[in-house]
C-alpha cells in the first residue's frame, strides 16, 4: 500500500517518472499474479521474483490484482505515460507542415529563444545562438564553458559558475522565469547591441511576454501562444 501512495504522490509532482515506475511495477505484478499463479499451486506459492517475500495462496494473488487495478486507475490520466506507450498521437510539426514555422525558417540570421523552444531549430532548420534548456551538453565539450558563460551573462543574465538560487533547482537548464523580467525590461538599444555582437535578428518567446521590440507574429501554436519579435537595424 505504501508503494501505491508513493506513486500517487509522484503522479501529482512528477507524472512522467510516476508513469515509468507504474509501468515497471505493473509488469512485475502481472508476472506474479498471472504467470506465477499458473506455475504454483492454488493452495501455496512462493513468487520467484519477490525472492520468497510473498507467500500464501489465492488471497495474495487477489491482493496483488487489486493493487494492479489501483495503479491503472491512478495512471490512466497520465499523459506522459500514454505518450510513452503510444496511446496518444504525437504531434510533430516542422516547416513542411506549418506555414508559421516555414516563415520563421526562411528569415535571415540567428534567433534567440527561451527555454521552451529548445527544438525549434529542428522544426525550422534555422540556427539559434544558444539553447538554454540543454546546458548539460557542456559536459561533452567543457572547453566551451567560457563562451557559454559569456552568452549566459550577456543575454540571459545568469552566471554559469555562480547561478542564482532559482536556477540551481533545475539541472541542465535555465528556466525562462529566471530571465523573463530582464528580457521585458531590456531596451531597444540594448537588443540592438546584442544583435550586432552575435548576429541575431529575431527573438522567440512565449506569447505572454512583452518585449520592447516590434512583433512579427503572435500565434496560438500547438495549444500555446508564442510570439516572434524582430530586432530592427540601428
Amino acid at each position: 500500500m505504501g508503494v501505491v501512495v508513493l506513486n500517487a504522490v509522484l503522479f501529482l509532482h512528477q507524472p512522467f517518472v510516476a508513469g515509468i515506475s507504474a509501468g515497471i511495477l505493473f509488469c512485475w505484478f502481472f508476472y506474479v499474479v498471472v504467470i506465477g499463479g499458473r506455475r504454483q499451486s492454488e493452495e501455496r506459492f512462493i513468487t520467484k521474483t519477490a525472492g520468497g517475500f510473498f507467500q500464501g495462496g489465492v488471497r495474495y494473488r487477489a491482493t496483488l490484482l487489486g493493487i494492479m487495478i489501483v495503479f491503472l486507475l491512478i495512471h490512466l490520466p497520465n499523459k506522459g505515460l500514454n505518450k510513452a506507450l503510444g496511446f496518444q498521437q504525437r504531434k510533430f510539426l516542422d516547416r513542411t507542415r506549418s506555414d508559421f514555422l516555414d516563415r520563421m525558417g526562411k528569415r535571415e540570421g540567428m534567433m534567440l529563444i527561451t527555454t521552451e523552444f529548445n527544438n525549434i531549430s529542428l522544426k525550422t532548420r534555422r540556427p539559434v545562438l544558444l539553447r538554454p534548456g540543454q546546458l548539460d551538453t557542456l559536459i561533452y565539450a567543457p572547453e566551451s564553458s567560457l563562451i557559454m558563460d559569456r552568452l549566459l551573462k550577456k543575454i540571459y543574465g545568469v552566471d554559469l559558475f555562480n547561478p542564482p538560487e532559482t536556477a540551481k533547482v533545475y539541472k541542465g537548464e535555465v528556466r525562462s522565469l529566471v530571465y523573463k523580467t530582464l528580457w521585458e525590461n531590456r531596451t531597444l538599444s540594448e537588443w540592438q547591441e546584442i544583435a550586432r555582437e552575435f548576429q541575431i535578428t529575431d527573438v522567440l518567446v512565449p506569447g505572454g511576454w512583452c518585449l520592447q521590440l516590434p512583433a512579427l507574429e503572435k500565434k496560438n501554436f500547438l495549444e500555446k501562444w508564442v510570439a516572434l519579435y524582430t530586432i530592427p537595424n540601428q
